[in-house]
């Protein structure tokens, strides 16, 4: 990632050594055994890998073999794959022995993190879940204090403010900064029944993002004092109605129709008071 955001010092080159000795073609690639790839959740969990895509993948290559023009894309100072995880367990899963792959170098695990998505996102159509995960990865490498909140990014080196924090977040993913933040509202929510929906599919990061803003909304101390009024209001309708019927059967129901009524200008009373600390606090 660029320098605005934290760095991971340059962990010493631990390429396996099975790919030494044996020569890369033309465009880079060389071959190397599956159980040679290392795998770290740090790459391999930024995308999921959904079954009916990876049930096509183990056809392909069953029928086909491995397609050379796409290698796996492994982290050369680490020795871990960066690009190609469903290719790699579809291949395990096919009964492939070895793949292609091509190695990248990269100083900071943020600029290999920034690689692995930008490979991704360039050839997917994200889905919902997949957009938290990254949102959630991206703005956790910001020099943000931890912050999802926080307006701005801030050059840690020169401290200038270069942006709004969505903006480059949503420029590194390929996304728009109303899709950040609506993904940001939805993992700050702390609801994960909400964020498990989106991650099906069952809603989407806009449908998800109205969802907590209609939460937060009700339980507003404004959205409660209307929903008090509401009910006062009706509440005094109905009584006084019970009123008006008893007085019609005159001297049966002596006596009650009044309290009724003093309760109804109870209700009212404190309607009322309610109503005018609602404007205070405007």
């Amino acid at each position: 990632m660029s320098a605005d955001l934290i760095t991971t010092p340059e962990a010493a080159p631990t390429a396996p050594a099975a790919v030494l000795d044996n020569p890369a073609s033309p465009n880079g690639t060389t071959r190397m055994s599956i159980e040679d790839i290392k795998t770290d959740e740090l790459f391999s969990q930024l995308f999921l890998i959904h079954p009916k895509t990876l049930q096509a993948v183990v056809e392909g290559m069953k029928a086909r073999g491995y397609d050379e023009a796409h290698p796996i894309v492994i982290w050369k100072e680490r020795g871990v794959a960066l690009d190609g995880h469903t290719r790699l367990r579809g291949a395990r899963e096919a009964g492939v022995k070895d793949v292609p792959v091509v190695f990248r170098s990269f100083a900071t695990e943020d600029e290999a993190v920034e690689y692995s998505i930008h490979s991704q996102c360039d050839r997917r159509n994200l889905k919902g879940g997949d957009i938290l995960r990254l949102v959630k990865e991206v703005d956790r490498r910001w020099d943000r204090g931890g912050k999802r909140i926080q307006a701005t990014v801030e050059s840690i080196t020169s401290g200038e403010v270069i942006a709004r924090s969505s903006e480059e977040t949503a420029k590194l993913i390929g996304i728009s900064a109303t899709k950040v933040e609506q993904a940001r509202a939805i993992l700050d929510s702390d609801d994960e029944d909400l964020q498990a929906k989106v991650d099906a599919g069952e809603l989407s990061v806009n449908q998800g993002a109205a969802l907590v803003r209609a939460a937060k909304r009700a339980s507003s101390p404004n959205a409660l004092r209307k929903v008090a009024l509401k009910d006062a209001a009706w509440a005094i309708k109905q009584l006084n109605a019970v009123g008006d019927g008893l007085k019609k059967h005159g001297s049966a129901f002596e006596g009650i129709p009044i309290k009724i009524e003093r309760l109804a200008a109870e209700i009212e009373e404190a309607a009322n008071k309610v109503a005018a600390e609602g404007e205070d606090a405007e």
